[in-house]
C-alpha cells in the first residue's frame, strides 16, 4: 500500500539542517496559514496522483460506526457515504441499493431501446394512441328516435382510455333549412357524454363538427351508443357519421 510521506536521498543524523526555510515553506503548503490542509488556501489544491493496475488511488477503512466520508462547503453537509456504503448527496438517497430522487431527475435526450432502461416523459407521450369510434346513421329521416340500432363500442382489455370529444358529418344528401337532427352518445349506465347536431348552422357536406366534451376515461367493458334524441323539419341528410374519440395510453 502507497502512503504519503516525503522521501528524503540521504540524511545525517549528526549534520544540522541547512535551511530551514524551504522545509518551513514545504510543510506551509499542508499545514500553514495558507496549507491546503486548513482551509485557508485560496493557491494550492490537493493532487493526488498514483498508478496502480490494482490497489484504488485512495482508500478509506472506516474501523468504527461513523461515516465512511463526509463532503462540505463552507460547514454546511453536501453528500455522505454513511456506514453501510448508503450514499446521500444533494437530494439523492440510496437506501440498499434503491435510489431516492428529491426531485425529478432529468435523462439524456433519446428515448429507451433495451428492456430495463428508463423511459423520458417524451417517450411515454409518445406512446399515446389516438382511437376513434364511428356510428353510421344511413338515412336520419327514417330511424327510430331514442332508438339504439347503430351499433355499440366496448372498451377493450388493455391501457387506460380517455375519451375527448365528439364528431359529426354527413357524407351526402344535402340540407333543408329548418331541418334539424340531435344525436346523442351514451356511456350505457351512465348516461350521455356527447350531443351532436346538424341544423341551419351545422349544414355542410363532408364538414365535420366537433363536440370537445370535458375529457373521461372508462374502464374495460364500458359499453358506448349512439341514438338519434330528436328530429323536426325535413331531413334530406344522408351518410350520417357519428363519432367518439380519444386516446388510450399504453402502459
Amino acid at each position: 500500500m502507497a502512503l504519503i510521506g516525503r522521501t528524503t536521498a540521504s540524511f545525517d543524523a549528526i549534520k544540522p539542517v541547512p535551511d530551514l526555510v524551504k522545509l518551513d515553506n514545504e510543510f506551509n503548503q499542508l499545514v500553514g496559514a495558507n496549507g491546503i490542509l486548513n482551509g485557508g488556501s485560496t493557491s494550492n489544491r490537493q493532487l493526488t496522483k498514483y498508478n496502480h493496475a490494482t490497489e484504488p488511488v485512495i482508500e478509506c477503512d472506516q474501523l468504527g460506526a461513523g461515516l465512511i466520508a463526509q463532503f462540505k462547503q463552507s460547514g454546511v453537509e453536501k453528500a455522505r457515504i454513511e456506514n453501510d456504503g448508503d450514499l446521500v448527496s444533494n437530494g439523492i438517497t440510496t437506501a440498499a441499493g434503491v435510489v431516492t430522487f428529491g426531485s425529478i431527475p432529468v435523462g439524456p435526450a433519446a428515448d429507451c431501446t433495451t428492456a430495463n432502461q428508463y423511459a423520458r416523459k417524451a417517450y411515454v407521450d409518445n406512446r399515446v394512441v389516438s382511437f376513434s369510434v364511428g356510428f353510421l346513421i344511413s338515412d336520419p329521416s327514417t330511424v327510430t328516435v331514442n332508438n339504439r340500432d347503430f351499433g355499440s363500442f366496448i372498451v377493450p382489455a388493455g391501457g387506460t382510455y380517455t375519451f375527448t370529444q365528439g364528431k359529426i358529418m354527413f357524407r351526402s344528401g344535402s340540407h333543408t333549412p329548418g331541418g334539424s337532427l340531435v344525436f346523442k352518445i351514451e356511456q350505457v349506465g351512465v348516461g350521455d357524454k356527447s350531443s351532436l347536431g346538424l341544423n341551419d348552422s351545422l349544414n355542410t357536406v363532408n364538414t365535420v363538427y366537433v363536440d370537445n366534451f370535458v375529457d373521461f376515461s372508462a374502464a374495460e367493458n364500458a359499453i358506448f351508443s349512439a341514438y338519434l334524441s330528436s328530429r323536426s323539419g325535413t331531413i334530406t341528410e344522408r351518410n350520417v357519421m357519428v363519432v367518439i374519440e380519444g386516446f388510450r395510453t399504453v402502459f
